[in-house]
């Protein structure tokens, strides 16, 4: 088993989904604000408590972050969660046990968003092999698996130089690394595995690819 050392976490911060259902992890206010254009393009954003806030036109025509009258939709944002690991598992790939409640839902997103997106990315690539059982800095145990290959399409092939000749309907396979929660070794687990769509200890991913309804504090 591949333990990692315990890193300093951070203890505030926000995460976010933008309007394209993108999940990311921003270590303080302003951070969040540099990760935005224009005020919609935010569609959730939440403090490690799912206090809602969003993003405001100021005089200057910059934007400020400010408290949300609204109330946290944590079943949208579960279901946003799940599309996102399925779409783009090269960004989200740690899988975590089902949450049973919104705490334990906040509690995941932080930590895997912080884990991938932070200023270590977690784990590092000279770790992973197909198989293999990681230990991150929060204490969860994950084998590694891949996802079933995505076909990348030729039109974008054709525009890189070591593909040229491409033929018309061809790709290629690509498959990305992923990683399972499991039992602790002590056998005790955090979280339930329990819940449709929720295969955490076969080895290969599955969620439950519904849409994300709405938008969280609207």
């Amino acid at each position: 088993m591949n333990i990692v050392p315990q890193r300093t976490v951070p203890v505030g911060g926000f995460i976010s989904v933008d309007d394209g259902g993108e999940f990311d992890f921003h270590e303080s206010a302003g951070a969040v604000v540099a990760a935005f254009e224009y005020p919609g393009e935010a569609a959730c954003i939440l403090d490690r408590q799912g206090v809602p806030f969003r993003l405001a036109p100021r005089p200057d025509g910059r934007l400020a972050l400010v408290r949300d009258a609204g109330v946290t939709d944590f079943s949208w944002l579960g279901n946003a969660w799940d599309e996102a690991k399925r779409r783009r598992p090269h960004r989200y790939p740690l899988h975590r046990f089902h949450a049973p409640d919104a705490r334990a839902l906040l509690e995941a997103l932080f930590e895997c968003l912080w884990l991938r997106h932070g200023p270590e990315p977690w784990p590092p690539s000279s770790e992973v092999a197909a198989g293999a059982i990681l230990v991150d800095p929060f204490g969860h145990a994950y084998r590694a698996a891949e996802v079933p290959s995505l076909l990348k399409s030729a039109r974008a092939l054709a525009t890189h130089a070591s593909a040229p000749h491409v033929k018309p309907g061809a790709g290629i396979r690509i498959r990305h690394p992923v990683f399972i929660e499991i039992e602790a070794v002590s056998g005790a687990r955090r979280g339930s595995c329990g819940g449709p769509g929720q295969d955490t200890v076969s080895g290969r991913p599955t969620v439950t690819g519904m849409p994300a309804p709405g938008v969280a504090g609207s």
